[in-house]
């Protein structure tokens, strides 16, 4: 629910300054502006229930995990044979970023810390910071990692 919201005061923003635009600059119709962003949020908010489901997600799941049978050398070659691109490596850091754009995702940034227990903690975000709906791409990426 939080990200039907999230999307539907993004749209409303963008909604207002095209309308403001439209209108140089002008007090608008809010009419003009709240309708299209619920109707384009919902509408965005149905397909990625339905993209979860299909790809067997739960709609509660978190695209983020605890693993403590893979070190960071072994998710180093998992994420080679994925295309995954290392964007930052420390000795307890490791950052990749997807390297497949698509229409749904600008690509996702893997992230994977050790903590001091030293299982590693791995959370796969989107690149675009604004990104409402992933449409499951995030809990792909760490399915690939889970299953290895």
């Amino acid at each position: 629910m939080k990200k039907l919201i999230k999307a539907f005061i993004y749209l409303n923003i963008i909604f207002a300054l095209y309308n403001l635009y439209l209108n140089n600059f002008e007090f608008i119709d809010y009419k003009r502006v709240l309708i299209p962003s619920l109707i384009i949020s919902i509408t965005l908010f149905i397909i990625h229930l339905i993209a979860l489901k299909v790809k067997g997600y739960s709609i509660n799941e978190t695209p983020h995990f605890i693993l403590n049978n893979l070190n960071l050398e072994e998710i180093k070659k998992i994420a080679g044979k994925n295309s995954w691109k290392i964007i930052l490596e420390k000795k307890d850091n490791l950052v990749f970023k997807t390297t497949k754009f698509s229409f749904l995702s600008f690509g996702e940034k893997i992230i994977i810390k050790k903590n001091e227990s030293g299982h590693l903690i791995i959370e796969s975000k989107s690149l675009f910071p604004l990104t409402v709906f992933d449409f499951g791409k995030n809990l792909d990426n760490l399915k690939v990692i889970k299953s290895s």
